[in-house]
């Protein structure tokens, strides 16, 4: 068995029970340069008394340099890897080689004006969510030496998580963009399935329902798959722990309130940091404990430490929603539709070409594999991770035509 996956800021490749990691030389080098750069600057922001004082002064607040990958894909070749990543106002796709120590990566595209979200391989093309702007995102097809794109989906909507199907039309699921009567953005509504056929460019809703979204739908089963959740979360809180909490929290205000004066004043907090290290490493320690309790995943900011309490109560060890489910589903030609549940708090998943299913829960990594006779879904807990929240297979996925498609649109 094998399939890629991203930790955190790690490339991670799973194969028969061992993990490789390998990292963006990319990002390696940004952070690098930025950190130097701020180095350089820093006496412009101290005066000559304070720098002389602080004998041991090292540049430890890396916090301006954001980082996300994206997606991870594989190529035709063995030990070759497509990866795409944001970085501050950067966003680009590179291609990573695995066993070549001196060129490690090769650039393939970049931009300052969109961002490269989701990618799906298959032997027609290479496809990719791309962002302009905020908001909206449509669905593009690059070339076959991946230097060029075209988008084939547009309009004020969200479109995001494209796949090939066996027949070489994309499914792809659809955020519609709420707006006021100033045409100011309010939220997106739910989430729908949509169809493309590249011969025709006709789109056609697969599956919809107001009250959910379903998100990342692939070609499989009896249908397909994808990941199902709720427009709106139902609170969980405890009403009586909330009355309980009332004290405590007018008490964190007064201790917060007088700890602001205290560092105006005095330069220095009421609380000492016992985790505060000189150099970059602290930095990094503090920023990924803060990062750590806000995540944004499936288009949602999730407070871990708060849906972490949550879960421990029904006996559930993930960050993520139990509400989230990956699901199969399978349609009939009158456009009805019936479901069933693989498995509660999905932030992701993947195909595999044995049929296999590769999910994640955020801390862990599953192979689901379902028996047909008994009717049940056997898991097997394969990989612990730190923050897994993107699994893919390592294999480009095989359509019926083996042609790029770029050429037809």
């Amino acid at each position: 068995m094998e399939f890629l996956f991203i930790d955190g800021e790690k490339l991670c490749v799973y194969k028969d029970g061992k993990v490789q990691t390998y990292s963006s030389s990319y990002i390696e080098k940004y952070r690098a340069a930025a950190l130097q750069s701020a180095k350089n600057s820093e006496w412009k922001k101290k005066g000559r008394t304070e720098m002389l004082l602080n004998e041991d002064f090292y540049f430890e607040n890396d916090e301006s340099v954001f980082v996300a990958l994206n997606a991870v894909v594989p190529t035709e070749k063995e030990n070759e890897l497509i990866y795409a990543f944001n970085v501050n106002d950067t966003s680009g796709i590179y291609l990573k080689y695995l066993d070549d120590e001196k060129k490690t990566e090769a650039h393939i595209i970049s931009s300052n004006e969109v961002e490269f979200c989701s990618l799906f391989h298959a032997d027609a093309g290479l496809l990719a969510t791309v962002k302009k702007g905020e908001i909206a995102a449509d669905i593009a097809i690059f070339s076959k030496d991946k230097s060029d794109y075209k988008c084939v989906t547009g309009g004020d909507s969200l479109d995001e998580n494209p796949s090939f199907k066996k027949d070489g039309k994309i499914l792809f699921n659809s955020y519609g963009v709420g707006r006021d009567e100033n045409n100011n953005f309010v939220g997106y509504g739910g989430s729908e399935i949509y169809e493309l056929d590249l011969s025709n460019m006709d789109i056609k809703e697969v599956l919809g329902k107001e009250e959910y979204s379903f998100i990342k739908p692939i070609e499989g089963g009896r249908g397909f798959y994808c990941i199902k959740k709720p427009v709106n979360e139902k609170e969980r809180n405890n009403p009586l722990l909330e009355i309980l909490m009332i004290p405590v929290r007018i008490v964190q205000g007064i201790v917060g309130f007088v700890s602001f004066f205290v560092t105006i004043f005095s330069g220095k907090s009421l609380v000492s940091d016992s985790s505060r290290k000189n150099g970059v490493g602290g930095a990094m320690a503090r920023n990924f404990k803060k990062d750590e309790r806000r995540l944004f995943v499936l288009n949602n900011f999730i407070q871990v430490d708060k849906e972490m309490k949550k879960n421990r109560r029904e006996n559930f060890q993930s960050f993520i929603p139990k509400s989230w489910k990956l699901v199969e589903v399978e349609t009939d030609v009158k456009g009805g539709w019936t479901e069933g549940e693989l498995m509660s708090g999905t932030a992701d998943y993947c195909i595999l070409d044995t049929g296999e299913i590769i999910a994640t829960n955020g801390k862990y990594i599953f192979s689901l594999t379902i028996d047909e006779k008994e009717k049940k879904v056997h898991r097997e807990r394969l990989v612990d991770t730190d923050c897994c929240l993107k699994v893919f297979p390592a294999k480009i996925f095989k359509t019926e035509k083996n042609t790029s498609v770029f050429d037809l649109i």
